[in-house]
């Protein structure tokens, strides 16, 4: 054998150790030094991996274990525990901003589709980001700390429909229907029709599961073997991820529809304890492969483009978000500071701006744009989120 893919788990490997304490240390959190290890060891940088092809399907399934672990932490007592009028707030935090978003995509001359789909990544925030700065700040506890929270959680159940959306508008794509050019009651019909069927798999999926999941669990548990655990685990995220792409869904929606069926089980803190390695390590593979297939020649050369678009970007979710909140009476100086938290894209755009491209909605070098403009706002999020205690206003509600 002519390569050795020994090779490449150690450049890897080398890559993030010498990349992710870095920015550690910066405070910048360690997404942003995978994203800078990939992007140093990949295609544009030092081409120092021979198959990113392989990498990339592989890092797939830190993806899938991604939004394993956000459906774990959607039981229906943490929902209940949310308010009605922060619920409202996260919800038109994504309807709005996703249409404003989808507004500013088609006035750049992007079709519908297209638009629509980034619209909807866009609008989501970065848990990766958010959670650990709001930790390391202190803030998890505070006032602006429990809406960003709650917020972030209704853009994680917000995944689950975007997700069929653009699996939806990729079929629509495919049979000629959602080209630039097309009309809106020919797309919504297609939409309709892709959304029906992907309702249909998931209520198949959903019923098996919940009438295999807990006996099998409560059988391996029986046995008292770590290992059988852990490997039902990642069978049933695998399996379940297996069943949503025959049935013409993603990978990533399986591993999203299992940990939701988990997550109301006797099992669910021993599930996500146990795969909380995995997806940690397989995560941060996600992060460096879209690290690698960012172009730092296209970024070089239209820096100025991609910082004026994630300047643009943070701007339009900083002052939505913001102003959203004063709406629901959250006053000035929080509203402001939870903008500014939750102003940067969010990991699923990197997922939903591949899906799109592969599909063909959008081009590639476009993608990758935008991918590099995210980059770009989730790098200056740990920096924004402190610096909003300068903000004018009452210091007691600056620090609540």
């Amino acid at each position: 054998m002519h390569h050795s893919y020994l090779l490449d788990v150690l450049v890897l490997l080398i890559a993030a150790m010498a990349c992710v304490p870095v920015f550690e240390r910066l405070r910048l959190g360690p997404v942003l030094g995978y994203l800078a290890a990939g992007a140093l060891i990949g295609p544009s940088g030092l081409k120092l991996i021979g198959d990113v092809e392989a990498t990339r399907a592989l890092a797939e399934f830190g993806v899938v274990f991604l939004l394993f672990t956000i459906g774990l932490e959607l039981t229906v007592e943490r929902v209940r525990l949310i308010s009605g009028r922060v619920y409202a707030l996260g919800f038109l935090q994504i309807v709005v901003t996703a249409a404003v978003l989808t507004i500013v995509a088609r006035l750049f001359g992007l079709g519908l589709a297209a638009a629509i789909i980034i619209g909807g990544a866009l609008a989501l925030s970065s848990t990766a980001i958010v959670m650990p700065l709001l930790s390391k700040l202190g803030k998890m506890n505070t006032s602006v700390g429990r809406m960003a929270v709650a917020i972030l959680l209704m853009q994680d159940l917000a995944v689950g429909p975007l997700l069929v959306l653009i699996e939806a508008l990729a079929g629509a794509q495919s049979a000629g229907a959602a080209d630039a050019g097309m009309g809106g009651g020919q797309l919504a019909t297609e939409l309709g029709l892709a959304v029906i069927q992907a309702a249909a798999a998931i209520a198949v999926i959903f019923a098996a599961g919940r009438i295999l999941f807990r006996p099998l669990f409560r059988l391996v548990a029986a046995t008292n073997s770590p290992e059988l655990f852990v490997g039902m685990a990642l069978l049933v995220a695998l399996a379940t991820s297996w069943g949503t792409e025959v049935a013409g869904l993603s990978l990533a929606f399986g591993g999203f529809l299992a940990g939701v069926l988990l997550a109301e089980t006797e099992f669910r803190h021993q599930v996500a304890a146990d795969v909380q390695p995995f997806r940690g390590l397989l995560l941060g593979l996600f992060f460096m492969t879209v690290g690698m297939s960012v172009d730092l020649r296209v970024a070089a050369t239209e820096f100025g483009a991609v910082l004026g678009l994630a300047v643009a970007l943070m701007l339009v979710k900083g002052v939505l978000i913001a102003g959203l909140a004063r709406l629901f009476a959250v006053p000035g100086p929080r509203a402001l500071r939870l903008g500014a938290f939750l102003s940067q894209g969010g990991e699923f755009a990197f997922v939903a701006l591949g899906a799109t491209a592969l599909a063909g909605l959008i081009p590639d070098a476009a993608a990758q744009f935008i991918i590099a403009a995210v980059v770009v706002t989730m790098a200056a999020t740990p920096l924004g989120g402190p610096a909003g205690r300068r903000l004018p206003g009452d210091p007691r509600l600056l620090h609540d």
